[in-house]
């Protein structure tokens, strides 16, 4: 797994620390942290090494995006039937008629 810049740093400074080059406080100072979240990470290096730093939401689809589908129908909807209404009562509109309850739950 590919590292971001802020992850590979991360991984590199704790690399230093289980290495002897550094100490549990300049590692501390270097990454902002306190001396818990260094050996949290330094437990993390052990357990899973360079995998354990990249952020375990990657890749993943957030639950609540919307589908280009329907950005394109209602962006569609909007230019055609409602293309007078600006942007406020086109929202309040949709949300008020009946054949579009429920259909759009921006």
């Amino acid at each position: 797994m590919e590292l971001n810049e802020k992850e590979r740093h991360k991984y590199e400074i704790i690399e230093q620390l289980v290495l002897g080059n550094i100490t549990r406080k300049e590692s501390s100072f270097e990454l902002n942290l306190s001396l818990k979240q260094i050996d949290r990470l330094k437990k993390k290096y052990y357990q899973f090494g360079e995998a354990g730093f990249a952020h375990k939401n990657r890749g993943n689809i957030p639950h609540n995006k919307i589908t280009i589908d329907i950005i394109e129908e209602l962006e569609n909807l909007y230019l055609t039937d409602f293309y007078d209404f600006n942007f406020v009562a086109f929202y309040e509109a949709i949300n008020e008629k009946e054949k579009y309850k429920g259909k759009y739950d921006i």
